[in-house]
């Protein structure tokens, strides 16, 4: 059987066993290919503020007139974790190596925030809520930061 599958499965997938409990689970997202993600990685993008990110739109409404561009934040957060830890890789020195795990998950959950049709509701609703968003903005451990209302709801998400 195991000769079986790695005549079928391409040169350059990562070789991990069966996801269990403490395993490492292989993924293969469509613009990067394959990478593996740590048991708490997967544990985090089975979390419903994760989830979520399936049903949004990368290029907001653009699908609706370009029908193949149909690139969601949660496919977008995979490719993100993948380079974030190439950058690691190339760029951190060797005691530092171990930030590689905290890159991949700031990759994984930056798009949190993000609302149903991205940036193109986060304008409408920062001049519906000017003075929300203008009060949060405030707030000091936001002081010094151009943030967008997505940043301030990943923010409060991953804090709370």
């Amino acid at each position: 059987m195991d000769t079986w599958v790695a005549s079928i499965m391409p040169d350059d997938y990562p070789k991990a066993p069966l996801p269990g409990k403490d395993e490492e689970k292989v993924i293969r997202e469509a613009v990067l290919g394959y990478q593996v993600l740590q048991p708490h990685e997967y544990l985090v993008l089975d979390s419903p503020p994760l989830q979520r990110l399936r049903y949004i739109h990368q290029t907001a409404l653009a699908y609706l007139v370009y029908p193949a561009a149909n690139h969601t934040r949660f496919d977008h957060s995979l490719g993100c974790a993948k380079i974030a830890q190439q950058l690691g890789e190339k760029l951190l020195s060797p005691r530092e190596k171990t930030r590689i795990a905290e890159l991949r998950l700031a990759a994984l959950l930056h798009d949190v925030g993000h609302t149903f049709f991205s940036h193109l509701s986060e304008t409408i609703m920062q001049s519906r809520f000017n003075d929300i968003y203008t009060a949060v903005k405030r707030a000091p451990q936001f002081e010094g930061h151009e943030l967008g209302l997505s940043q301030i709801i990943s923010y409060l998400i991953v804090k709370k």
